[in-house]
């Protein structure tokens, strides 16, 4: 379980002066363990923003492109492989002597296939941010030119990496470390109540728990809500910034929102489109063979 500083702090009104060694202690006297707090502002302290301002195909591998980005008042040249490069494209720039976080090797000028770039253009896997990635980061339009891309994407933020037992899964959540925090009086829950929005008409498709009395324990309640008119967009700044602080990929707004709540408030979501829904849905045990 991961979360950040600053997430926890939505949920939590610490008291003065409690640093990262005092929350990570009392967590663990608390009976989750924390395995690691990270800060990823140091080893990505010198990946810089930037803008593909002019795209050459490499004369000597198909595969390949020259990529002129611009940095600030600097442009500079990198060769890239990624499918995903564009003009116009913000990306995260590595110049020459950083440090990859994915290997730990330090980036060096090198000849490929007859041309020698000043940098590189990263994915989320070799900055460790994501386990697995297609193509390089791509930014929003509104990042930064020039600035770093850790301030920026609020990675500067300590992350808490905890050991979940089977048994505590009341603290699967923030929600459910600050509520721990509080209890032992290191800060006060904040009251983040939202008013309950009422349906205005009966959802069409429901939820069956179909489970025989040796499983009913598996599954005890569920619920779902239907809308209307909806339209699945990009999720908004501050959203993937919060999935990208633990790790997960930014996806869609739907998607990104039941990752959030699943991980925020410990509530598991999931989203189906009802045009796609034939009946209603239901739970069971699943049956040996199927797919």
């Amino acid at each position: 379980m991961k979360f950040s500083l600053s997430w926890l702090s939505e949920h939590i009104e610490l008291l003065p002066n409690t640093n990262t060694e005092i929350i990570s202690n009392s967590l663990t006297n608390l009976g989750l363990e924390v395995e690691a707090v990270l800060d990823s502002s140091e080893q990505l302290k010198g990946f810089i923003i930037a803008k593909i301002i002019e795209i050459t195909p490499h004369p000597n591998a198909d595969k390949l492109n020259i990529c002129k980005v611009e940095i600030g008042d600097k442009k500079l040249s990198v060769v890239c492989g990624a499918t995903n490069v564009r003009n116009g494209l913000k990306v995260v720039f590595a110049p020459i002597g950083v440090t990859i976080p994915l290997n730990g090797l330090v980036l060096k000028r090198k000849d490929i296939r007859g041309f020698t770039g000043e940098g590189m253009l990263c994915s989320a896997e070799e900055l460790c941010l994501e386990e697995k990635s297609n193509g390089i980061i791509e930014l929003t339009e509104d990042a930064p030119i020039g600035n770093i891309y850790a301030d920026w994407v609020g990675l500067s933020d300590p992350i808490f990496e905890i050991g979940l037992t089977p048994n505590r899964g009341d603290c699967a959540s923030v929600l459910g470390i600050a509520r721990e925090l509080a209890s032992i009086g290191l800060g006060k829950l904040k009251n983040n109540t939202k008013e309950a929005i009422k349906g205005n008409y009966k959802s069409p498709i429901e939820w069956n728990i179909k489970l025989d009395s040796k499983n009913k324990s598996a599954c005890s309640y569920v619920v779902g809500r239907h809308f209307k008119g909806l339209k699945n967009i990009d999720s908004p700044d501050w959203l993937k910034k919060r999935l990208l602080s633990i790790g997960l990929k930014p996806i869609s707004a739907l998607v990104d929102l039941t990752n959030f709540i699943t991980f925020d408030l410990g509530r598991p979501l999931h989203v189906f489109d009802a045009q796609k829904l034939s009946g209603n849905l239901c739970i069971r045990m699943g049956i040996s063979g199927e797919k």
